[in-house]
């Protein structure tokens, strides 16, 4: 059984979806959560209830966006629980449109908010993290990042610039004892997956024959938030059910068929 007692996190985008299930599984395990959104009714009332007493997770409202924003949070952090000892990066915004339809300010905010958010966020993080002594930072990127969007390349960019950040930032924290990696979901079933796709069958082939859950991501946060994982550093953990495995097969059978190679 995994045990976070002692622990602090932070989830970013905690208002629903991934965000909310990662830091109800966070809590089941033993930590102390701040659960962050800029939804501020939203995550107030996920907060109330996770823990109706209040005593072990802190709602408050974040612009992952701006410096001043992650400051506040991280001294809300410190001042109610005592510190900070696991930051999870989850805000991600999507849906801004085909290359034809999206304009320069769409990629603009999609950028800083799903990847300048996570530079900033780990700079304001850092001083908290490091007197933990043992911090985890977990980033959610996208299985998109490695495949390519061609309805929305402004989130594949964003999630491909948290891919290599991420792999940056656990060669130099790593020194400071603090492991950083990095969950690539699939098609995880959440609103923003309804509201770019309905709520049908997923629109490409998933081996293991279901959508993902915002709790199979939960599962993977929690390992490595914990001390299971204190040798794990700079790993790429794919949660996609199949997903990109079957994409890349798929992509090689067209290749083969088009230069005309078989089987024997």
């Amino acid at each position: 059984m995994i045990d976070l007692s002692g622990k602090v996190a932070l989830v970013t985008g905690a208002a629903g979806g991934q965000g909310e299930a990662e830091a109800q599984a966070l809590l089941a395990h033993g930590a102390r959560v701040v659960l962050s959104d800029i939804k501020s009714e939203a995550v107030r009332e996920v907060a109330r209830a996770l823990d109706p007493t209040g005593q072990r997770a802190l709602a408050v409202t974040h612009d992952i966006r701006h410096a001043e924003s992650w400051s506040d949070v991280v001294g809300r952090c410190v001042s109610a629980f005592g510190g900070l000892s696991i930051l999870v990066n989850n805000a991600a915004v999507g849906g801004r449109g085909s290359l034809d339809k999206l304009t320069t300010e769409d990629w603009a905010d999609l950028i800083a908010t799903n990847s300048t958010s996570v530079f900033i966020g780990v700079k304001a993080c850092l001083a908290a993290l490091r007197k933990s002594g043992n911090a985890s930072i977990i980033n959610i990127s996208s299985a998109l990042s490695g495949l390519g969007a061609a309805f929305d390349p402004a989130y594949g960019a964003s999630k491909g610039a948290v891919r290599a950040m991420s792999r940056s930032m656990a060669l130099y924290l790593a020194r400071d004892g603090i492991r950083v990696n990095t969950v690539y979901p699939g098609m995880i079933r959440t609103h923003m997956f309804d509201r770019l796709f309905g709520s049908n069958e997923p629109p490409v082939p998933i081996p293991i024959g279901r959508m993902g859950t915002p709790e199979d991501v939960a599962n993977v946060v929690v390992f490595l938030a914990s001390d299971a994982a204190r040798y794990v550093v700079g790993a790429e953990i794919v949660v996609d059910g199949g997903e990109s495995l079957a994409s890349y097969s798929a992509s090689a059978i067209e290749q083969r068929s088009s230069i005309g190679i078989g089987h024997a």
